[in-house]
């Protein structure tokens, strides 16, 4: 192993000596110290460095090796410190690239694949002062190969650096804490100190400049930093490890605030803050300060003041949809705005005359009360420049309305508008009214109408209601219009300069006035259609009046007026005729009637009717009537009755048959055929109608009562009856009754109750309590209808299984008391075997029995164990159990 010397030499200025040529990481990895060292593997690296005279204890130096993987990353090789002890030294140290070597995953200069025997390698030299880094060089890459010497040419400058310090110019700093402020597209140059322990200034040393968002601003190599984009940013030198820091903020170039007038009319001012605009605006033309240039990272707040007889309306541009004085605009780009200032104008509304009335305007702000000349209420207000405003009189406590003057002044209408261009007055007039009554004659009804409107008066007879007194303006034209009552008649005027038909004219004068008019009363016409048919009754529009099935509808009595006529024709329908006028009127032509007085008349319409023929016959007997007003009777041992009657035509016909004690009904035939004891038809031409009854039945209906619990089913031979009862309640209670003839039960009603397997048959009831717990019930001769219960209750099981195998058939078979359960092997086979599962009642006793040859292949602890063909269990069984049997084939010659 050849060893390279480290040499230091300490002097007074920068100009010290470092020369090292080692084997970089021998000492590090063997620990050797000396030549004869290492593993033959092993590179000389020779270099330079100076250290500046310090005043520390302790001067170390720690270099540090490691070769760059081909994944860009490295691995430490090697190594050492090397403590300064002289002003000149020699340190033997050794540095073995093996390990290297042997790293297939080891990189070649520039990321390439190496040589057979190149390493690549960095240094890390570090100077320590006091036991603390204080300053760091960074050497490499360098390719190194065993037994070759490398040369660095620059000397490494070392040096005590306590710290870095950055001085930004004045116009970038904002404050004490604060970002350093750059506006985009602009330059910041930043000036590095770097400073030992002993505040000595340090040069020669270069930073390494790095931004954290360069995004938002970049640094050059020599600390000139260039803003990109808006945002926030951290400026990092570097210098031997030590580092300073400088935020910046990157904000908008300066921007354009423009001001100006959006409006027509007012005065105003626009101020800013910050400070900068104070813009005048009168109507359209704004002076002063109306553009200023803001830095790009401010808002301002402008705030519009209008001057008095002014107000704000609004903001255009930039501050659009702002409410209210101020409008706040962010100077992150040229911005324009709009104020919107409008004069106000002032409206004095006035009256005269000796009435009373009221003036308002349809924007608001004008609500005047006039009264003899004088005003109050609101009657002045003012407007914005240019309003249009419409101005509407209304006279009040029946004065009238009496013109316009002043600036509405040339208007006929009780409307005027007028525009807000300069201050406006208005006069308006109102008249005191003059009295007019209306008054009422004769008997009748009606009401009185004027024009111009202030009567409204509704007569009954002499009596008025409602508005029969009205004041009118002096000299007025009033035309009264009288309209009739239903019924009743306008007979005339009194008190009228000029009358035409119902329409009285006059011209207003004098204290008051009295006008008087005649009504007559109606006179009531009734319409009263009788009969068995069915027809009409027209009176021109004022009678309508039909009879239909019976039945008076529509218009069959009116008011008509007294004194008029009407003419009243009787029209039947297609299944009637007309018989003839009572009352007011006579005959059966058409009818005249004067409505002098109140009057009544009839029309009879008789209905055509057509033949019915019934025929009733047996073997049973019963009655058929006929709409509930005709009986039709077969008696008792008669085979046959026949009827004859008459109905309707065109009418509903209702057959009901009634049959005879203990008899029943067969069936409808002929023009209406039914099943059922009542049958509907029309009669629409002669009909006849058979009616048979037959033989007495019997109807059984079956219950369960309350204290039912077990399942069962309950049938009756001869009859549909097949009543499934389970508890209290059936599955299908349709089928718990059933009727029967007595030819079809036979004489007899023979019940059968037949319990489920978990349930026994407790007794019967009702028509059958006589039969007790019997299964049966006989009911000999049976009539009418029959109620019956049956009581099943639930019995307590448990449950046996039972297998049967075997080549042979044959059954196994328990019954106890009122039960039997049965289980059958059909086919014999070696498998599969039958498998049967018995509910059987917990504590009966009860018997086992086998058919067909076979013997009991039970366990212990099964049914019938050891035991022959018949097994008995006298004692019952509390718990579930088993039961397996073996069938053989029949054999003559074998023996069971």
């Amino acid at each position: 192993m050849s060893i390279m010397p480290i040499k230091f030499s300490r002097v007074t200025t920068l100009a010290a000596a470092l020369f090292a040529s080692s084997l970089l990481g021998a000492c590090a990895d063997d620990g050797s110290t000396g030549p004869g060292t290492g593993t033959g593997q092993q590179a000389r690296l020779m270099l330079s460095a100076s250290l500046q005279q310090t005043a520390a204890a302790s001067e170390e130096v720690r270099i540090a090796t490691s070769y760059i993987l081909l994944s860009g990353g490295t691995t430490s090789l090697s190594s050492q410190s090397i403590s300064l002890t002289g002003s000149s030294q020699t340190v033997p140290v050794g540095i073995d690239l093996s390990n290297c070597l042997r790293d297939s995953q080891r990189a070649g200069l520039n990321g390439v694949a190496p040589g057979a025997d190149e390493c690549v390698v960095q240094l890390s030299v570090q100077l320590y002062l006091d036991g603390l880094p204080v300053d760091q060089h960074q050497v490499g890459p360098l390719s190194l190969r065993p037994g070759v010497t490398t040369t660095i040419p620059n000397t490494l400058q070392l040096n005590d650096i306590a710290e870095v310090r950055l001085t930004a110019p004045t116009e970038n700093v904002v404050g004490v804490g604060q970002p350093l402020r750059m506006e985009t597209a602009r330059t910041m140059a930043l000036t590095m100190t770097i400073l030992d322990r002993q505040q000595r200034p340090v040069s020669g040393r270069v930073a390494a400049w790095s931004s954290s968002s360069p995004n938002v601003a970049t640094v050059s190599a020599t600390g000139v930093v260039t803003a990109v984009t808006v945002g926030t940013t951290r400026i990092t030198a570097d210098v031997g490890g030590r580092q300073a820091v400088a935020d910046v903020r990157v904000v908008p170039p300066p921007a354009l605030l423009r001001v100006s007038s959006a409006g027509l009319s007012g005065t105003g001012t626009v101020s800013s803050s910050p400070a900068g605009l104070n813009c005048v605006v009168n109507g359209t033309v704004s002076t002063g300060t109306c553009a200023f240039t803001f830095p790009g990272d401010v808002q301002v707040v402008l705030t519009a003041t209008p001057t008095v007889g002014t107000e704000l309306i609004g903001w255009s541009g930039d501050c659009s949809g702002t409410q209210g004085a101020a409008c706040t605009v962010s100077m992150n780009q040229e911005r324009n705005v709009g104020v919107v200032f409008r004069a106000l104008r002032s409206l004095n509304v006035t009256a005269t005359g000796t009435g009373v009335g009221t003036v308002n305007s349809d924007l608001g702000g004008i609500s005047c009360f006039a009264s003899m000349g004088s005003v109050s209420g609101t009657c002045a207000n003012t407007f914005f420049e240019g309003t249009v405003v419409t101005l509407n009189a209304i006279a009040g406590g029946n004065s009238t309305f009496g013109g316009w003057t002043g600036d509405c002044a040339g208007t006929t209408s009780t409307v005027c508008q007028v525009t807000m261009n300069a201050a406006r007055t208005v006069t308006a007039r109102f008249d005191a009214p003059v009295p007019v009554s209306i008054t009422g004659t004769g008997n009748g009804n009606g009401t009185v109408s004027s024009l111009p409107i202030g009567l409204s008066c509704t007569l009954q007879g002499a009596a008025g209601l409602g508005a029969c007194t009205g004041l009118f303006a002096e000299g007025a034209t009033v035309t009264l219009t009288a309209i009739a009552a239903s019924q009743s008649s306008f007979r005339g005027w009194t008190g009228c300069a000029t009358t035409s038909g119902n329409t009285c004219t006059f011209v207003v004068n004098g204290p008051s006035k009295t006008i008087s008019v005649q009504f007559d009363p109606p006179a009531t016409l009734s319409v009263v259609p009788t009969g068995s048919g069915d027809g009409q009754v027209f009176g021109g529009t004022a009678i309508a009046c039909a009879r239909i099935n019976l039945q008076n509808t529509g218009r069959c009595i009116s008011t008509l007026a007294n004194g008029s006529t009407i003419t009243l024709t009787a029209l039947p329908d297609n299944f009637s005729t007309f018989i003839g006028w009572t009352g007011a009127c006579s005959g059966n032509g058409s009818c005249l009637v004067t409505m002098d007085q109140p009057k009544s008349v009839g029309a009879i319409f008789n209905r055509r009717q057509v033949s019915l023929t019934l025929t009733l016959s047996g073997p049973g007997f019963g009655t058929v009537r006929v709409n509930d007003s005709y009986t039709c009777s077969l008696a008792e041992g008669e085979s046959e009755r026949v009827c004859q009657t008459f109905v309707d035509l065109n009418r509903d016909v209702t057959l009901t048959a009634s049959p005879g004690f203990e008899q029943s009904f067969s069936a409808f035939g002929g023009a209406c055929a039914s099943s059922s004891t009542s049958c509907t038809f029309t009669a629409n031409s002669a009909a006849s109608v058979s009616a048979s009854f037959g033989e007495p039945t019997v109807t059984v209906v079956v219950t369960a009562p309350s204290n039912a619990t077990g399942a069962g089913m309950v049938s009756a031979a001869g009859t549909t009856l097949d009543c499934s009862l389970e508890g209290t309640t059936s599955s299908n209670p349709a089928y718990c009754k059933a009727t029967a003839t007595i030819s079809e039960l036979e004489g007899a009603l023979v019940l059968q109750a037949d319990p489920d397997a978990t349930s026994t048959f407790a007794g019967w009831g009702g028509a059958c309590a006589s039969s007790g717990t019997s299964t049966t019930c006989v009911i000999t001769n049976p009539t009418g209808n029959i109620d019956v219960t049956a009581l099943f209750v639930a019995v307590p099981s448990v449950n046996v299984s039972v297998t049967l195998t075997g080549l042979g058939t044959g059954s196994v078979t328990a019954s106890g008391s009122g039960w039997s359960r049965t289980c059958e092997r059909s086919t014999g086979s070696s498998s599969p075997p039958t498998s049967c599962n018995w509910l059987i009642p917990i504590g009966q006793s009860f018997d086992v029995s086998m058919s067909g040859a076979g013997s009991w292949t039970s366990s212990s602890g099964q049914l019938c164990h050891q035991a022959s063909s018949f097994c008995t269990v006298p004692m019952g069984i509390t718990s579930n159990n088993s039961l397996s049997v073996e069938f053989f084939p029949y054999s003559p010659l074998r023996k069971n």
